[in-house]
């Protein structure tokens, strides 16, 4: 059978279990499998740019949905190029939410579920905000790991079947299968994205020193 879309995966994971009627149980298998891939495997299609926008005398926008982790984020500005604004950790950040301190902002961070600006906005402003974007199967039927790497998607959804089924010696088979194929993903998908790592400058260090944005 193929394993193209969502449809397919559920309809698959059925015939695996050699049990009908169990498709609203494969769906669930399907997102808990589908949360540990998104941890595990960042491939570059998940890479996504969200339009967000900041409104005047507010610092924080929220997270979009499915956000992994951040990249870049850059202000629409009509007329010019987009402006990149310099990534820091929070500790870095000197805030000052005084309506008085309001400006256009250079510098953002992640903190919770927002993205952060030490300061109120002085204007309302649209922006890209480029991101690790989490894979949705169910909203989206079909996606570049499922069409890359069925295996990885069948596999994990079976495994996560382990405790509906309990003892079943199929089981140690899809772990073992499931074992041996992630970290060839992650090693094929780790040297497509080695040439783009993302680093920033921190010019608030003075010497030009670059980190990666992911690690700090």
């Amino acid at each position: 059978m193929a394993l193209s879309t969502y449809d397919e995966l559920v309809t698959s994971l059925q015939d695996w279990l050699h049990r009908s009627g169990l498709s609203s149980q494969a769906a669930d298998f399907i997102t808990l499998a589908e949360s540990e891939l998104n941890a595990d495997v960042h491939m570059r299609q998940m890479e996504s740019d969200e339009s967000v926008t900041l409104t005047i005398n507010t610092n924080t926008i929220a997270l979009p949905s499915r956000f992994i982790e951040p990249i870049s984020f850059e202000l629409v500005i009509s007329g010019q190029d987009n402006i990149p604004l310099t990534y820091q950790p929070p500790h870095r950040l000197s805030y000052n939410t005084a309506s008085g301190a309001r400006c256009r902002p250079q510098f953002w961070t992640i903190d919770g579920d927002n993205i952060e600006f030490p300061n109120l906005s002085d204007a309302t402003y649209s922006a890209v905000f480029r991101m690790v974007k989490g894979f949705d199967l169910a909203s989206t039927s079909t996606n570049a790991l499922l069409t890359a790497y069925p295996g990885l998607y069948l596999y994990g959804s079976l495994l996560q079947a382990a405790p509906y089924l309990r003892d079943d010696n199929r089981i140690p088979v899809w772990q073992s299968r499931y074992d041996r194929l992630l970290p060839k993903v992650k090693r094929k998908e780790g040297r497509k994205n080695a040439l783009t790592s993302l680093v920033t400058d921190h010019p608030s260090s003075g010497n030009g020193w670059r980190s990666n944005i992911i690690t700090g």
